[in-house]
């Protein structure tokens, strides 16, 4: 019953194909006619040392996948969304992996051959915002304050200079509270 433009399936280059018949290939078909939109994340990971058995594709078989997409159906094209996908230590430079800047450096120039620039505009923009477009930012947290507890009432109160009292080791949240001290003589309080 939801909005099935709303969703995002995420790590859909896995179900890259080599071939336009492959089972594969119609199930992204499937969900881009409902409406979902596919993110392709995972082609960062060219191999990975805890799943041998897994085979990632290839920067040039996500851009070739997203442009047959985009000939097929030029629609498509407005729900397919780009990611770097960096979920582990060894896709940073760092490590021998392809990075943050990998969206810029590897995939964009290879994708702008398949892709006009208007096109790499409802990639790279226009379907992010939409797709961001509910959120609205929270208010901002209030500033914190430190309260000052009344030696005479008990009752906590924000210090403004000028508005509270000092004596010896008490303090007071005004005028009336240190009337009732000095009155009882500044003996002890509990």
């Amino acid at each position: 019953g939801g909005d099935l433009t709303k969703v995002v399936m995420t790590q859909m280059d896995l179900y890259l194909p080599l071939d336009h018949h492959d089972r594969k290939w119609s199930i992204l078909r499937h969900a881009l006619d409902r409406g979902v939109c596919l993110c392709f994340d995972r082609w960062t990971l060219s191999s990975s040392i805890w799943d041998l058995d897994q085979v990632y594709p290839t920067i040039p078989q996500v851009v070739q996948a997203m442009g047959d997409l985009v000939t097929q159906n030029p629609q498509y094209l407005h729900q397919l969304v780009l990611s770097n996908g960096i979920h582990m230590k060894l896709q940073y430079t760092k490590y021998g992996g392809m990075g943050y800047g990998a969206l810029s450096q590897h995939l964009l120039p290879r994708l702008q051959r398949v892709l006009t620039a208007s096109q790499m505009q409802v990639v790279l923009c226009e379907t992010p915002q939409r797709l961001l477009s509910w959120w609205t930012p929270p208010p901002p947290p209030p500033a914190p304050k430190e309260y000052l507890a009344c030696s005479v009432c008990h009752n906590l109160f924000e210090p403004i200079l000028g508005q509270y009292y000092q004596k010896f080791t008490y303090t007071y949240c005004g005028k009336e509270c240190l009337k009732t001290h000095r009155l009882g003589g500044y003996k002890p309080l509990d």
